[in-house]
């Protein structure tokens, strides 16, 4: 595979600027127009198939099947799909501000729940939960099962260890 140096269009930074414009009108918001987008992107990809996947096996080396499969009619479906939920996901729904979100509260919360309090000495302590590692049962309890190991609770390991 011999790799190409890929250059920007010369007049990439006007398609920018143009898209950019259109988007700010605010056309780009009704259900319609993005309908009508993504059943461009169908059209041209049923119209231009084999135009794409020529470039597809000119630039990456892909055959006609594999471009088809992984590229074109992959596409072509999310599309699709889109197309199908579109007017769903566009529906407004209520959503509730979390409280770390409200505007009169400073960043971090309030109080001991500030991002402050975990900063500093205390915050390994704010952070940890406190809880006893080690169980204590009521069976008899062998001192030389802890540490620190005397040699006699050694000697009397290894003998039991083999």
């Amino acid at each position: 595979m011999i790799a190409h140096a890929i250059t920007a269009p010369p007049d990439l930074a006007d398609q920018v600027a143009s898209i950019r414009g259109v988007f700010a009108t605010g056309r780009t918001r009704a259900t319609d127009w993005r309908l009508r987008q993504l059943r461009g992107i169908e059209r041209l990809l049923d119209k231009h198939e084999d135009q794409i996947a020529a470039a597809l096996a000119q630039d990456l080396g892909r055959e006609r099947a594999e471009a088809w499969l992984g590229d074109i009619a992959s596409t072509r479906g999310e599309a699709e799909f889109a197309r199908k939920h579109l007017r769903r996901w566009m529906k407004r729904k209520k959503q509730r501000v979390p409280l770390s979100q409200l505007p009169q509260l400073p960043f971090g919360g309030v109080g001991d729940s500030g991002m402050g309090s975990y900063h500093g000495e205390w915050g390994f302590p704010a952070m940890s939960h406190r809880k006893a590692v080690l169980a204590k049962t009521t069976k008899p309890d062998l001192k030389l099962l802890y540490p620190p190991y005397t040699d006699r609770a050694l000697k009397i390991m290894r003998r039991i260890l083999g």
